[in-house]
């Protein structure tokens, strides 16, 4: 029985992991982000094609995985096997008639290419992660799909063919429901570990799941390897754990006079309503714009497992909603409304959460009203980092203080090499990543395959 992994992507760059797993007929992609696959990443920011036609520049431009089945028919046009196989020198792949997909979260370098994907192959992803990809949808943050979804309990087992299985098994990543990916073929056994961390609230989780994978016999580990630099291998790198975040917050509306500004990732649902409870403490309300509203308010509604009895999900009094100057009804939403005018007049009354595309808001919000001294709280949004000079900028000029407490989603590399050493796979993959190669993996071998490389699973069999 045919048995082989394929490496599409994510091989030297963080995000858009493409792999293939394939058995007999039936094969597994995951991730199903797009970012550079190859020498130069065609589509930046301000160059991105849009519409039914942006699949197949994608396709052209190596940046998809070029298995044209696994895409809805209508965003290939007439698009041929051929010309999709020319762009990759004519490399030939396995080819597995029956194809499923797999996504370990909902962060864009993940799932980008959610919305192109055949109302023919299914894709499975933990529930918790469906609930945020469908409040995402809702928020219109993200496209919908025709693709069939299945959200999974974690540790859910599916069987996709004879002796091939698959397993989602929850880690901890900055947003709900993020998971690695467990698959058994008659003669390998091999797991994704997705974006994973140590830090984060479910650290337990990591560390049961990793001595649980050292029970499995692995044959082939792929891991991220996101924080791997020469800056920070073989040092002791203690990053602020997440509880640290909602403190910080805490004690900056301790002494804010005036607005309060927030800015983290909106996915971030856990982190979101841990805040949600501390802008309450302060007798303030938090002001969502009708995007993160959607997004919040249908999360919890489908359900996160985690926030299973947390205050703020039955909490429809410190939410409220901005009314912008387009006078658009709320849509179907339980939470109160608030119109610019009445922050301005209040400003020590509320929080407001401005997303970088938003920034233009706090001109209005800091020039009109009292002229008191307000307080921008950076925990990990976008732009990720605390050297962007636009947002320096507009804070400076306002006269805006910046608080910057960042966390990340990941693993530091000494925690990596201590995930490898303890799971001890026969070989190791380090993916997602810049530099690949920086991955202690000690005695356990590390293999850094080429773009559009295939194994075949047999070799990597436990003695």
């Amino acid at each position: 029985m045919n048995q082989t992994i394929t490496f599409f992507g994510g091989l030297n760059t963080i995000g858009g992991t493409n792999v293939m797993v394939g058995c007999g007929d039936t094969a597994i992609v995951f991730d199903l982000g797009r970012m550079p696959t190859g020498f130069f990443f065609w589509h930046t920011d301000g160059i991105a094609p849009m519409g039914d036609k942006a699949l197949r520049r994608y396709l052209l431009g190596r940046d998809a995985i070029p298995l044209p089945h696994l895409y809805h028919p209508r965003f290939l046009g007439d698009l041929t096997v051929d010309e999709i196989a020319s762009v990759w020198d004519g490399h030939p792949f396995p080819y597995y008639p029956n194809l499923c997909a797999f996504v370990s979260h909902i962060h864009r370098d993940h799932m980008d290419f959610l919305p192109f994907i055949s109302d023919r192959v299914p894709v499975y992803m933990h529930r918790d992660a469906l609930s945020v990809y469908r409040g995402a949808v809702a928020g219109s943050l993200f496209p919908s799909t025709q693709a069939p979804l299945e959200g999974l309990r974690d540790s859910q087992p599916v069987t996709l063919a004879d002796g091939f299985s698959i397993e989602v098994m929850e880690l901890d990543h900055d947003t709900p429901g993020s998971s690695g990916l467990l698959i058994r073929t008659p003669d390998s056994v091999i797991f994704y570990t997705g974006d994973f961390r140590f830090h984060g609230r479910h650290a337990d989780r990591v560390h049961n799941k990793m001595m649980a994978l050292a029970k499995e016999s692995v044959s082939l580990l792929l891991t991220e390897g996101t924080t791997l630099s020469y800056d920070s291998v073989g040092k002791a790198i203690r990053p602020t754990h997440e509880t640290e975040v909602t403190l910080h917050f805490d004690q900056m509306l301790s002494s804010a006079n005036g607005l309060a500004y927030l800015n983290i990732m909106p996915h971030n649902l856990e982190r979101l309503a841990e805040l949600i409870m501390v802008t309450k403490k302060h007798g303030r309300k938090l002001v969502l714009n009708r995007a993160l509203s959607l997004l919040w308010s249908t999360a919890i509604t489908k359900g996160i497992s985690a926030l299973a009895g947390h205050p703020a999900v039955n909490d429809a009094e410190t939410v409220v909603v901005l009314d912008d100057e387009a006078k658009k009804v709320l849509i179907n939403l339980p939470y109160g409304k608030v119109l610019l005018r009445d922050i301005v007049e209040n400003k020590k009354g509320y929080a407001v959460f401005l997303p970088q595309e938003q920034l233009s808001l706090m001109i209005e919000l800091e020039r009109l009203g009292e002229q008191v001294h307000s307080v921008y709280f950076h925990a990990d949004g976008f732009p990720l980092g605390d050297d962007d000079t636009t947002l320096r900028y507009w804070l400076r000029e306002l006269e805006v203080s910046y608080h910057y407490h960042q966390t990340g989603g990941h693993a530091t590399s000494d925690m990596l090499t201590q995930f490898v050493q303890a799971v001890q796979p026969r070989a190791v993959v380090p993916l997602h990543s810049a530099n690949p190669s920086l991955l202690n993996s000690g005695s356990i071998p590390k293999i850094l395959p080429y773009y559009g490389q295939t194994f075949d699973l047999t070799s990597f069999k436990h003695a």
